[in-house]
């Protein structure tokens, strides 16, 4: 048996006999990985009341008949079947249903000029604040706010989508969104995202963005996507190796020898290593 099973299989004996110290102390003192190593583990009937939890990683883990009164757990644990009342805290890892509406949430307060909870940052990972976008489209709907300059055709699809979205400040403390979408609002400052490291697909087409500076330092950027913007200036990518995908139509763009390493430009031209700026 692996020696991280066996020990979290030792704990989990000892937490049902009397006269032994209770789950967390059992759990601190094994050295196990709280992030890791308690996942998809069989916690039935297991006494846990009253223990501080919510530092572990329970993703999968069964509680059914676990006695849970006055427990802390974050939002990796799934306590159905489990007898008591527990306390669930947001912090940890939330599973992918709970991640989805803290970023339809996010959404919702970077429209409305509101923080996100700072223990929900490290857990965004993709934000869709584009009307183009079905999904976020539905949930503006969903949240009353406003949308902007919208055309529908007749039978009532929406094809003109605009947002009037331009401060997108809270986005600045999210270090682990690696998908961003930001077309067709009025977004002009890109100086919020020059911290976002984890970032690897940034959407800027139809925006009122023309200075790329602040996305120097982005080392993870893979796509790019700046149609229809006044960009001109590319040096700013030049250092950026991870860039794969690169969106230029309709741009200002005359010089492309800052993104000679990108081997898929869409509008750049075929001749353009013979081309001068």
């Amino acid at each position: 048996m692996n020696a991280k099973i066996d020990w979290a299989a030792r704990i989990i004996e000892m937490s049902v006999l009397p006269d032994t110290a209770d789950f967390r102390t059992l759990a601190d003192a094994s050295g196990l990985d709280p992030e890791t190593d308690f996942q998809h583990l069989d916690l039935s009937s297991v006494d846990l009341k009253n223990c501080d939890l919510s530092h572990i990683n329970f993703r999968g883990t069964n509680f059914d008949g676990a006695l849970i009164d006055g427990a802390t757990f974050n939002r990796s644990a799934n306590l159905k079947g489990a007898v008591g009342s527990a306390i669930v805290a947001e912090t940890g890892p939330p599973d992918d249903e709970t991640r989805a509406r803290w970023e339809r949430e996010a959404a919702v307060a970077v429209l409305t000029g509101q923080p996100i909870p700072p223990a929900r940052r490290p857990h965004i990972q993709s934000l869709a604040l584009s009307a183009w976008d079905r999904k976020f489209f539905e949930t503006l709907k969903a949240a009353q706010l406003p949308l902007g300059n919208l055309y529908e055709n007749p039978n009532g699809e929406a094809y003109k989508r605009r947002l009037k979205l331009d401060d997108i400040a809270p986005l600045a403390g999210l270090s682990a969104l690696q998908e961003l979408y930001l077309s067709s609002t009025q977004v002009a400052d890109l100086a919020p995202l020059a911290g976002l490291s984890a970032l690897k697909v940034l959407g800027l087409n139809d925006t009122q963005v023309a200075d790329l500076a602040p996305l120097a330092g982005l080392s993870a950027l893979q796509a790019l996507d700046l149609r229809g913007t006044q960009v001109a200036d590319l040096a700013p990518l030049a250092g950026l190796s991870a860039l794969q995908e690169l969106y230029l139509s309709s741009t200002q763009v005359t010089d492309w020898s800052p993104v000679a390493h990108v081997e898929d430009v869409v509008g750049r031209p075929e001749d353009w290593k013979a081309r001068k700026p």
